[in-house]
């Protein structure tokens, strides 16, 4: 008889080590599978910052779709090669803070005038057009959010 309430007792115990291992395991899976989103949606966010974006990027992008000739990927190259330097420019001298977001906006777009102007010689009407539309798309008109993802605002109150 006792040997039989030893046999069920390990045999339960196996079950509870089963199921415990098996959660541990799906705990994993979750962890793993929410820092990945995590990094992935970082990722996409980040990803149409002017920072990581270089002139070279830019140009092949925009290559094909406005049938460049060398000649005009190289003037226009330059002209993206100033507009990323004055975007890091921009963004050293005002940051990212609330208070200078107005200022920032008025200066990013202040650049795309200037950027698009600069280009505008080497490029026909057709070309100009969606030169403004891949610029725009690719190179962002308005700074990035500084993030306060899992914390309070200023002022004490939550954020729902």
């Amino acid at each position: 008889m006792k040997s039989k309430g030893m046999i069920r007792a390990v045999k339960s115990e196996r079950k509870f080590h089963r199921t415990n291992i098996f959660l541990g395991i799906m705990c994993l899976l979750v962890i793993l599978l929410v820092n990945s989103a995590c990094s992935t949606t970082t990722t996409r966010s980040r990803g149409n910052v002017s920072k990581s974006l270089s002139a070279n990027d830019f140009i092949s992008l925009i290559r094909t779709p406005l049938d460049l000739t060398v000649t005009q990927e190289l003037e226009v190259q330059s002209v993206i090669e100033a507009d990323l330097q004055k975007r890091k420019k921009i963004m050293a001298e005002l940051g990212t803070s609330r208070g200078n977001r107005e200022a920032l906006k008025a200066k990013f777009q202040d650049l795309k005038d200037s950027t698009i102007a600069s280009v505008e010689p080497f490029l026909s009407d057709e070309q100009l057009e969606k030169f403004k539309i891949l610029y725009e798309q690719k190179l962002p008109q308005t700074p990035p959010r500084s993030s306060q993802t899992g914390r309070t605002r200023q002022g004490g109150g939550s954020r729902f």
